[in-house]
């Protein structure tokens, strides 16, 4: 049992700096991944993304089917869609993003239709709510006052090796700041739990001293 200490340690380490957590003893875990919501799939199926007619003077003209063509520019949103920006060169693309509730997409179009697509964990930010596990009032005093690795026994009692699996339930993500850096690094980017990058910490910029990502 003692030779895997280590393991249970680094796991549950691993998992209180950001993992995904629900409680251990009475709560469920809730139905689906948060990440990967179950509306997804029907959402999707149900995009029609506009056409791209031409490129001129920096901005797209973008037509949807049965509707006139329009002249959208970087920053305008068109329909269901906002035109982030507009990649230059011999064969142009408009890249639009779209948005749900539970997660996005961002496609590059170029006059001959979508030629890549990249899939967003985020939608839309105003109705963005932070995962909240429903650990009982009482979970970690009673962590505490136990004396003893009460986490790490409830791990090893079965016969497999630990594995993020077996303890992802068990504390959940660190709701402050983390960073990223190596040791050597001069500066370690500070993220912030709303996703700012920076460095140095004070009042300014969301608790950052440089603001870096915002």
């Amino acid at each position: 049992m003692k030779r895997r200490a280590p393991q249970i340690l680094t796991l549950l380490s691993l998992l209180f700096i950001g993992g995904t957590a629900m409680a251990v003893q009475t709560a469920e875990k809730p139905a689906g991944d948060q990440y990967y919501p179950p509306e997804e799939a029907a959402e999707r199926n149900a995009i029609t993304w506009p056409r791209v007619v031409a490129f001129k003077n920096g901005a797209a003209v973008l037509q949807r089917p049965g509707r006139p063509a329009q002249e959208v520019r970087p920053g305008v949103r068109f329909g269901d869609f906002d035109l982030v920006a507009i990649l230059p060169g011999s064969e142009p693309m408009a890249v639009l993003e779209r948005n749900f509730a539970r997660w996005g997409i961002i496609a590059y179009i170029g006059e001959n239709g979508p030629v890549a697509a990249l899939r967003k964990t985020v939608g839309k930010l105003e109705v963005l709510q932070p995962p909240r596990a429903p650990f009982p009032a009482s979970y970690y005093d009673e962590l505490l006052a136990a004396q003893e690795d009460v986490l790490g026994k409830r791990v090893l009692a079965g016969n497999a090796d630990p594995s993020y699996e077996a303890v992802e339930d068990l504390l959940p993500p660190l709701d402050s700041y983390t960073f990223l850096g190596t040791v050597t690094s001069r500066q370690k980017v500070i993220v912030q739990p709303d996703g700012r990058l920076g460095f140095g910490r004070s009042k300014q910029h969301g608790g950052l001293e440089q603001l870096l990502f915002d």
